[in-house]
Parts: C-alpha cells; structure tokens; sequence
C-alpha cells in the first residue's frame, strides 16, 4: 500500500541543505534594526510563517529590550510590520543562494511521482519569497504539484490549514492515507493537526530534539534517502 500524497516542507526539507536561508534573513533584517540575534532563537520557531515568527521574536524579552535600546520604544504593531517587510527582502536574496536541493531529494519526487503519489508542499515563505524561488527549484527537479504558503490560510503552520488546502486540491478526503515530511515542530504539528502521518526529517535541515518529536512526529528519518523505508512502514497493508 502507498500513501495518496505526500506534503513536504521546502528549507531544509527539499532545498536548502541546514536550513540556512531563513536564519540569514533573520539575523540580517534584525540586525539592520540595531538587534542582534542568537541563531537558536531564530530556530525555535521555525516552519511559522514569517510574519508570525517575526512578530513571536519581538515578544521576546530580550530581542524587546534590545530593539527598545535601539529606537526608544517598545516594539508596536507597526514596528513587526516593518520588520517583516525587512526580513522579506533579506529572504528573498538569501533562498537563491540556497536554492540547492537537498541530496536525494529530486529522486525521491521523481520515484513518489512514478508510483503515482501526489506531491503537496507548505512553506513558510511568503508568495512572493516562493514565486522566486520556484524556477531554480524546478530546473533542478524539485517540483511539487502544488505549493501553499502560510499567508494564504487562515489557519498556518502549526495549524492544518496549508495541509489541508493541499489535500482539498487533490481531491483527498481520507489525510490517514497521506503523509507530512518536515524538518520542523510546526510542520509536523501541522500534519498531525491534519490527521496525517508526520514524518521527521531530522539531520538536513534544523536541529529537532527527539524528546519534542514525540508529541508531533509518527516516524523519523535522517534524510530523504530513508523516506521510502519509512512510508512503507507507516503505509504498510
């Protein structure tokens, strides 16, 4: 027995080898703002639409003071709006650089596809981020059916809302027989709010501790290279 679809996350997961890009465009918008971020603070919320995570690290105490030392007041709605904007700008040039695909992850689509599969993505990236970034993705044959980003649900990663937007265009109504492929807690959130399987990628993309797998993730792979293995478990008649 096979899935009927697989939804994969893209940085990290398909692209984008240690899910770099994001954690660049980050660091270099904050930084422009006079803030200096730690890389694991940029990685605790990752795979959240970036409007969303950028406005999580205003609300941190530390990045708040920071940014209140550098502009003489407590970060407003107006001032995440602006630094979205910013880190949208920085995203967009650093996912080119990063457009890499991640090993084995061409052939694992190509095999998905042959058996008849149907290929979903979600992203964090905002349309304009992706609508960049897919023609390098796709000329080196990293080319789901269908890519959802967080700003066109209501309910964005970790919530189901992107998932299920893919399943609705496929026409799947049982997600049991689907499965989501992540390197992050919010995507495999997302999949298990669902109802699909989640499938942990776990040394391509960003660092994922096995005790917080356990609440989000129904199997886990090193690498897209065990893919197969663990679809065929889930998946088994």
């Amino acid at each position: 027995m096979k899935p009927d679809a697989v939804i994969f996350d893209w940085a990290g997961t398909l692209i984008d080898p240690g899910c770099r890009a994001p954690v660049l465009a980050f660091r270099t918008a904050f930084a422009q703002a006079g803030i200096s971020l730690p890389e694991s603070l940029v990685r605790r919320d990752m795979g959240r639409g970036k409007l969303d995570h950028t406005s999580r690290l205003l609300a941190e105490p530390e990045v708040g003071a920071a940014f209140c030392k550098a502009h003489g007041h407590a970060p407003g709605p107006a001032d995440v709006d602006s630094l979205y904007n910013a880190v949208s700008q920085a995203m967009a040039g650093a996912v080119l650089q990063s457009a890499e695909p991640v090993p084995g992850a061409a052939r694992i689509l190509d095999e998905l596809a042959a058996q008849g599969v149907r290929i979903g993505s979600t992203t964090g990236y905002p349309r304009d981020v992706m609508d960049a970034l897919l023609p390098y993705a796709r000329a080196q044959g990293i080319a789901p059916e269908i890519v959802v980003c967080a700003e066109e649900v209501a309910d964005p990663r970790p919530g189901p809302g992107q998932i299920r937007a893919c399943l609705e265009a496929f026409a799947i109504t049982d997600p049991g027989r689907c499965a989501k492929v992540d390197d992050t807690l919010a995507g495999l959130q997302a999949g298990r709010g669902a109802g699909c399987f989640s499938i942990a990628v776990t040394a391509s993309g960003n660092p994922l501790d096995p005790h917080d797998l356990a609440g989000c993730a129904d199997a886990a792979c090193a690498s897209l290279a065990d893919l197969p293995a663990c679809l065929d478990a889930l998946f088994a008649d």
